[in-house]
C-alpha cells in the first residue's frame, strides 16, 4: 500500500515538473515562407505577445516587425506598430520585442525583385 502511494506521488511530481518546464519555454509561430513580390508585405494570421521576431531569406533588403494591422498581404510601405529590422547582410534580420499583447508578425519586401523567405521566418511569444 505504501509503495503504490509513493509511486503515485512520484509520478504526479514528475508530471507536474514536465508541465511547468514546458510552459516556461516560449512558443513560436513560423508564419511565412515562400516568394514575396517586390513592394508587398505580409502579416501573420495569429496575434500574440511578441518577444522576438526574425526573418531569413535568399536576399537582403527585406524587413521584419510586429504589427497590429490586418493579417495577410498589404503594401510593403504600410505603417507598422514596431520598428523595422531590415536585412543588410546574409539574408537575415531580427529584433527583440517587449512582449506586450497583441501583435502580428510582419515581413515586407521593399526591393525591386522577389525575395524568397525560408521556413525560419518566425516570431516568439
Amino acid at each position: 500500500m505504501l509503495r503504490s502511494r509513493n509511486a503515485v506521488l512520484g509520478t504526479m511530481t514528475v508530471t507536474l515538473f514536465a508541465v511547468f518546464a514546458t510552459a516556461a519555454f516560449a512558443a513560436s509561430d513560423f508564419w511565412f515562407s515562400g516568394g514575396m513580390p517586390a513592394g508587398s508585405g505580409f502579416a501573420s494570421t495569429a496575434a500574440h505577445s511578441v518577444t522576438y521576431i526574425q526573418g531569413s531569406a535568399n536576399l537582403n533588403g527585406f524587413c521584419v516587425a510586429k504589427d497590429q494591422g490586418l493579417a495577410g498581404y498589404d503594401t510593403a510601405w504600410r505603417n507598422v506598430a514596431g520598428a523595422r529590422a531590415c536585412a543588410t547582410s546574409g539574408g537575415f534580420a531580427s529584433r527583440s520585442e517587449n512582449g506586450t499583447c497583441c501583435y502580428h508578425g510582419w515581413a515586407d519586401n521593399q526591393t525591386g525583385g522577389t525575395i524568397t523567405f525560408n521556413g525560419a521566418t518566425r516570431y516568439d511569444y
